[in-house]
């Protein structure tokens, strides 16, 4: 007799991807009140049948009888297309970070590898939904984009920079206040690397393979400086498509100017 015997409300849609104002109905007994925030609906004094979905949010909803609420609806849901080749680029790399500073080092930071991080720039005119987009690493999956916290950060709205890293501890400790959003498993080699962006297991949206020689920027090989992908590039395998972040450290999470 735990279960409440008021019936949870309907989505017309249960969750995933949808169209930039997708109309969602809610059907159910009762009153329905529903969130877009993650609170509960019974602290909520929104209700309605219906919702206009204009960005990637959850939405929780319960019925109220007028003696009881129901159990609760959830469901995820993203506003955003899937990528194509050429929407998504690897915009900067920190593949050989500088050695800790002493007060990194107290802090127990003490491989320069703590201190890694990818950057990924959305190149299209609309957001994308990076739910099936993973990063691989000499050949292996080393992140899933469809294991970021929220709904909202599983989509790059145009123009935007999101920001991965080997060791997020590390990174905050040396570029406090700039938002990653997940620690990838495999890190990256000193000397030379390969590194994709992939849709599914097949689908290469974006390559680079990287070395810290034969005319590629040699200072981002443990010099302080990150790689930084040249505007317009054609791709990511030419030498010529990148160049040294204009100042030590790099510039994670924004351009690069």
């Amino acid at each position: 007799n735990l279960f409440p015997s008021v019936a949870p409300p309907v989505f017309s849609q249960h969750g995933g991807q949808v169209a930039n104002g997708f109309n969602l109905g809610i059907t159910g007994t009762g009153t329905i009140y529903y969130t877009t925030d993650g609170s509960d609906p019974r602290d909520s004094l929104t209700s309605g049948t219906s919702l206009s979905i204009t960005r990637s949010m959850t939405v929780q909803a319960r019925a109220w009888s007028g003696v009881a609420w129901s159990a609760l609806t959830s469901a995820d849901f993203l506003v955003g297309t899937t990528p194509g080749i050429g929407d998504l680029v690897i915009s900067e790399i920190n593949y050989h970070p500088s050695d800790p500073t002493p007060a990194e080092f107290s802090a127990g930071f003490t491989d320069d590898d703590d201190f890694e991080f990818i950057e990924i720039r959305n190149t299209s005119a609309g957001p994308i939904n990076l739910t099936d987009v993973s990063l691989v690493v000499s050949g292996s999956q080393s992140f899933s984009f469809g294991s970021l916290p929220t709904p909202a950060d599983a989509v790059l709205s145009p123009g935007g920079h999101l920001v991965i890293t080997f060791n997020n501890a590390g990174f905050s400790a040396r570029y406090p206040g700039v938002p990653s959003f997940g620690d990838y498993s495999v890190r990256l080699s000193n000397n030379s690397d390969q590194v994709d962006l992939r849709l599914g297991d097949e689908t290469v949206l974006f390559s680079v393979t990287y070395i810290d020689n034969s005319g590629w920027p040699e200072s981002a090989d443990g010099g302080g400086y990150s790689l930084v992908l040249n505007p317009n590039a054609p791709s990511g395998i030419d030498p010529s498509s990148w160049r040294l972040s204009e100042f030590a450290g790099g510039n994670p999470g924004a351009n690069d100017t």
